[in-house]
């Protein structure tokens, strides 16, 4: 859930409704949320209260936010620009130090720009990382991040969403990245096979798994598209205090995931010994993928998988 600084999306603008036509945004409501972040205080109120425009905007008024502590700390070699961390229940976003002034944060982010970092400062990622941790409370899987397509398509859908939806901005970046970088998009496009933070598909995942997620939003509706979030998770939930190669059990529901026999089956296997840990990751990562192919074709109702992917890209390119 680390923000990626390379070749990070370029931030949409808003899309314009035209004079009397344009609907007067009513202020967000007000929720329950505790920020400890005294060194930047006016950062946090802006990015939550762009986070709860955002979430108007979608419709979606069912979630929250836990205590969260904004962590800043020296940084041993690059500079951690925006990470959460889950530590026995408690979620901590860490920063490096020198976003803990304005001056210093400007001095940061200029030097990441010039080095060809698009790195967008401290107000926006912070949306985009709270949106993350927002997501546990809509899809109800605490501490349950999505398969990465789509978790980090969402952070980039609030994280990019005002007043309107950036549904024309998304598609162009989706057609843009097609003509320009292929082999990423086409990768991002390969839903059979989840992508990994290994990839560093950065851009790519952000703007396919955003335009995937507003594709779902306005073909299918906002319902369909909160399922295909609960019905595509990570094989292992987040939990910072685990010791080196332990994980945590994915949030698995019978009743809502259709591939959960093979996933209780995987870690009755792991736990007695019947396969190595290495056996166990790699079939995690396959169970990863079906389970996302089955979500995929609930939600949209779609026979498989290529027709999921050409009746999307027949949506981009309208």
């Amino acid at each position: 859930m680390d923000f990626e600084t390379p070749n990070k999306p370029d931030v949409p603008e808003k899309e314009k409704y035209s004079g009397a036509n344009k609907p007067e945004l009513k202020q967000p409501p007000e929720a329950e949320i505790k920020i400890e972040c005294p060194e930047r205080q006016e950062v946090v109120d802006r990015a939550i209260f762009e986070l709860k425009t955002a979430f108007q905007t979608l419709d979606i008024e069912n979630w929250k936010l836990p205590e969260i502590k904004i962590k800043f700390v020296e940084s041993e070699d690059e500079a951690v620009l925006g990470r959460v961390e889950v530590h026995d229940g408690s979620v901590e976003i860490t920063y490096d130090q020198r976003f803990s002034s304005p001056e210093s944060e400007a001095t940061l982010v200029e030097e990441l720009q010039q080095s060809g970092k698009d790195y967008p400062g401290m107000q926006q990622t912070l949306k985009h990382e709270l949106a993350h941790v927002a997501m546990w409370s809509v899809t109800g899987l605490q501490r349950q991040p999505a398969t990465r397509l789509v978790d980090e398509g969402w952070a980039s859908l609030l994280e990019n969403t005002g007043e309107n939806l950036p549904t024309e901005q998304s598609k162009s970046a989706v057609k843009q990245g097609l003509a320009e970088e292929p082999g990423l998009f086409n990768r991002c496009l390969d839903f059979s096979k989840p992508v990994t933070f290994e990839e560093n598909l950065n851009a790519a995942e952000y703007k396919t798994g955003q335009a995937l997620l507003l594709w779902v939003h306005e073909k299918f509706g906002k319902a369909k598209m909160v399922e295909l979030i609960q019905k595509s998770p990570s094989p292992e939930r987040n939990n910072g205090d685990l010791p080196q190669g332990e994980f945590e059990p994915a949030a698995i529901d019978r009743n809502l995931h259709a591939t959960a026999p093979e996933y209780f089956k995987l870690l009755k296997d792991a736990k007695l010994g019947d396969i190595t840990m290495e056996e166990a990751t790699k079939r995690a990562k396959e169970w990863e993928g079906k389970q996302f192919e089955s979500a995929l074709l609930e939600v949209t109702g779609f026979q498989n998988l290529e027709e999921v992917r050409q009746e999307f890209l027949k949506w981009i390119n309208q």
